[in-house]
C-alpha cells in the first residue's frame, strides 16, 4: 500500500505546471475567450508567503498575479483556491515540526473577502489569528447576523420564515383586478406576462452593462428566450418579497413594505425571488444559514399548502429571478469596486453570488 504524502510533499509536486491553455467549452461562458493560467502549488504558496502582517489578500488577487506573471487572461479560479488550501495545511505541518517561519496563510482571503473554512483550525482558528494581527471580522448579511432572525430560536426562525412565505401567498391571492391594479401593466395574455418581465430586465441590463458583457447574464438571457413559458394563471406579485420587507410584531406579520418592484405576472417569480435572495444574507464575509430557516424545498412545500396550487416553471423562473438580481446588482457593483471597499473582489459586477448561482443554474439544464 503506498504511503499517502504529506502536505509539505503534496506542495512540492508541481505535475508540470505552470502552464497556460486556452479558455475552452463551459469556462468560456463566464471568461470569454483568452487563455488561463495554471500555477503550480509553490507559485501560490510564494505569493501568500509575500503577505505581511497587518495586510489581506483574496483568491482573485492571487489569480490576477499569476495571470500577470505568465501573460494570459485570467488565473484559473480552481487550482489557485485548491492550492492556497495546500500550502495552508503545508504551513501548519511545517509548524508542527518546529518550523517558526511558516506561511502566513489566514492573511488569504476566499473571494469576497470570507474567511477559508477549510484552511488548519477552520474558522474561529483563522478568526484568532487575524484578530490577534488587528483585523476586526465581522459577520456579513444583516438577516444572518444581526436582528429578530439572528437573535431567535431556530424553532422561532422556522415560524418567521413560515409566516413570510404565508403572506406572500396571501398577496398573490388578492383580486388585482378588483383592486383596479391593472395599471401596473397587465399581459394581453397568460404567455405574455413572461415575455414582458424578461423584456423589461433585458432593457434594464442593458441600460446598467453600459456597454459591458458579462457572458453568464447573456448565456442565461438566451436560455430564457430559447425556453418560453406560460404560467397557468396571473397573480398580483410583491416583486421583492423577503423578510427584510416585513414588520413582525409578537411572530406575526404586521405590515408589507416595498411594493416598487410589484406586477402582475406568474407568481412562481415571487417564490423563486424569496429563495434565490436567502444566499445573499451571508454577504460579504460568508456568513453561514441559520439554524431553522427552511431550505428550497420546504420553502416551496409550504408556499403550496397555503397557496392550494402547485409552483409551476419554478426552474424558469429560478434563472430568471437570479438573472433579475444580477442585473439590479451591476450599478452598485460597479459603485462598490470603484470605492475599494474590502470584501468585494475586483470583478464583483460578473463575479458575486447570483452570477455564480447562474452557473449552477444552467449547468442543469438542457
Amino acid at each position: 500500500m503506498s504511503r499517502r504524502k504529506t502536505w509539505r510533499e503534496k506542495l512540492a509536486f508541481s505535475n508540470g505546471l505552470p502552464k497556460v491553455v486556452a479558455i475552452t467549452g463551459k469556462m468560456s461562458t463566464r471568461w470569454g475567450t483568452g487563455t488561463v493560467a495554471i500555477p503550480a502549488p509553490a507559485e501560490i504558496d510564494a505569493l501568500m508567503r509575500q503577505v505581511p502582517r497587518g495586510r489581506l489578500v483574496t483568491i482573485n488577487e492571487l489569480r490576477a498575479a499569476i495571470a500577470r506573471k505568465h501573460g494570459a487572461t485570467i488565473g484559473c479560479p480552481i487550482t489557485t483556491g485548491i492550492f492556497a488550501c495546500i500550502a495552508a495545511h503545508a504551513a501548519a505541518e511545517a509548524a508542527a515540526a518546529g518550523e517558526k517561519a511558516i506561511t502566513p496563510y489566514w492573511r488569504t482571503l476566499k473571494t469576497g473577502g470570507e474567511l477559508n473554512p477549510k484552511y488548519p483550525g477552520g474558522i474561529a482558528d483563522v478568526k484568532r489569528r487575524l484578530e490577534a494581527e488587528g483585523h476586526r471580522v465581522v459577520p456579513a448579511g444583516r438577516l444572518r447576523c444581526e436582528g429578530l432572525f439572528f437573535d431567535a430560536a431556530p424553532e422561532v426562525r422556522t415560524q418567521l420564515w413560515q409566516r413570510a412565505v404565508e403572506m406572500m401567498a396571501r398577496v398573490h391571492a388578492l383580486d388585482w383586478e378588483g383592486l383596479g391594479l391593472s395599471f401596473l401593466g397587465a399581459p394581453r395574455d397568460d404567455p405574455d406576462a413572461a415575455d414582458q418581465q424578461l423584456a423589461m430586465y433585458q432593457e434594464l441590463y442593458e441600460w446598467a452593462a453600459d456597454g459591458d458583457r458579462i457572458r453568464i447574464l447573456d448565456a442565461s438571457l438566451d436560455w430564457l428566450q430559447r425556453h418560453p413559458v406560460a404560467p397557468s394563471r396571473l397573480a398580483f406579485c410583491w416583486g421583492d418579497p423577503r423578510p427584510g420587507n416585513l414588520i413582525y410584531r409578537d411572530g406575526d406579520v404586521v405590515s408589507v413594505l416595498d411594493w416598487e418592484m410589484s406586477y402582475i405576472g406568474d407568481p412562481a417569480g415571487d417564490v423563486a425571488w424569496f429563495t434565490a435572495l436567502e444566499p445573499t444574507y451571508g454577504w460579504p464575509f460568508g456568513a453561514p444559514p441559520l439554524e431553522g430557516i427552511p431550505d428550497e424545498a420546504e420553502t416551496i412545500r409550504h408556499y403550496e399548502s397555503i397557496a392550494g396550487r402547485s409552483v409551476e416553471n419554478y426552474h424558469w423562473q429560478k434563472v430568471f429571478q437570479t438573472f433579475k438580481l444580477a442585473v439590479l446588482l451591476i450599478p452598485h457593483a460597479r459603485n462598490i469596486v470603484k470605492a475599494g471597499i474590502r470584501g468585494y473582489s475586483p470583478d464583483f459586477m460578473s463575479n458575486n453570488t447570483a452570477t455564480q448561482a447562474l452557473e449552477q443554474l444552467l449547468d442543469q439544464v438542457p
